[in-house]
């Protein structure tokens, strides 16, 4: 026998579970009129609930029925391509509804690669409208971004139904690597007692390095513990050559905090020099070159935008190192990320009658 108090109880468990799926309109109005219908046609005492539990559940399960899908909507998104780590960027979301019925209320998460997620809500958009809704993120890492992924939600007013859908496609931001100080390529100090070896030193944001002896460097530069492990002449540098450019080499990719920091610092330096019109070299090998790639930037946006792409960076093999760069080279800076040997170095530093067209200062990767 079934009761008011145990209809009640059956009515508040449906409604419970019902709310706990995710049915679109239609599903829920399926499952909330059908039992209705069922439970007239089994007891005619409870005839009467059918016609203003229908009413209602028409009431309010109607507005959804006539919204537009949200998977009918055109979705796009507009604003800037180039940020700095660590700074904001504003991007305009733009929702058309091209159906002939309005779309319901929704939330939307946005999430990129490399920048932070937002969720904004968007109101219903008129038949054959547009709603334009900003997005306020942050760049959280330098790189490369070519996509971005939407999430959208709507749900009626009790819970009972829910639409949801994805998008993805092709939203591409380039994160330049955070402001920071030029890398200065000078010794911070006197030069350390110890064999500075040919990984140079790293003090703050100053850096030393060495290299080989060349025609008229003084003998009080020389370090001669450097010199008598690696069997030549190794000169402290001291001071970066001014007005001749800049040529790096990056060899490995920089994984830590403190390795994007210089590499942030290397960009800065690059910057200097292309404000002050003197060329500037940048190379590297990533996953998937053939070999060394060398780009020669025109403007601080090319160069800020290589820094920001290098991804998977490979140790190169030292002879195609020494083949792309030019001769007689500027000062070349190699930036070393990963583990390389002395030989490595000695390689790419040229042999015979070659030795010494190219100086190096290694960057210390402490």
């Amino acid at each position: 026998m079934t009761g008011p108090s145990a209809l009640g109880a059956r009515g508040r468990d449906y409604l419970t579970r019902v709310r706990d799926l995710r049915y679109n309109g239609l599903a829920a109005a399926v499952a909330v009129g059908l039992p209705v219908v069922l439970l007239a046609a089994r007891s005619a005492g409870h005839a009467m609930l059918a016609v203003p539990v229908g009413a209602i559940a028409g009431l309010l399960l109607s507005p959804l029925l006539s919204l537009t899908h949200l998977r009918a909507l055109r979705i796009s998104i507009q604003g800037p391509t180039r940020t700095r780590a660590g700074e904001a960027i504003r991007h305009t979301l733009v929702v058309a509804n091209p159906r002939s019925t309005p779309s319901a209320t929704f939330e939307v998460t946005a999430v990129s690669d490399g920048l932070s997620p937002q969720t904004v809500v968007v109101p219903s958009i008129e038949p054959r409208s547009v709603a334009r809704v900003p997005l306020h993120r942050t760049a959280l890492r330098r790189g490369r971004y070519l996509r971005s992924t939407l999430y959208f939600a709507a749900h009626d007013p009790l819970g009972l139904a829910a639409q949801r859908a994805v998008w993805s496609g092709e939203h591409e931001v380039i994160v330049h690597p955070r402001p920071a100080r030029p890398a200065v390529l000078r010794p911070a100090g006197p030069v350390p007692a110890e064999d500075a070896d040919v990984a140079g030193i790293h003090r703050g944001t100053q850096f030393a390095g060495v290299r080989g002896w060349r025609t008229g460097d003084c003998p009080r530069h020389v370090h001669w513990k450097a010199s008598a492990r690696h069997g030549e002449l190794i000169v402290a540098e001291r001071t970066h050559p001014r007005g001749q450019g800049l040529t790096l080499v990056v060899a490995g990719q920089p994984c830590e905090e403190s390795q994007e920091h210089l590499l942030a610092q290397l960009s800065a330096a690059a910057e200097v020099h292309l404000r002050a019109r003197e060329p500037v070299m940048l190379v590297a090998q990533q996953t998937g070159d053939p070999g060394p790639m060398v780009v020669r930037p025109q403007s601080v946006t090319q160069s800020r935008d290589w820094f920001a792409g290098l991804a998977h960076v490979l140790v190169p093999d030292p002879d195609r190192v020494r083949a792309v760069l030019p001769t007689p080279a500027p000062t070349a800076v190699v930036a070393a990320f990963a583990e390389i040997d002395p030989q490595w170095l000695s390689t790419v530093r040229g042999t015979g009658t070659h030795r010494g067209t190219v100086d190096l200062i290694v960057l210390d990767r402490s």
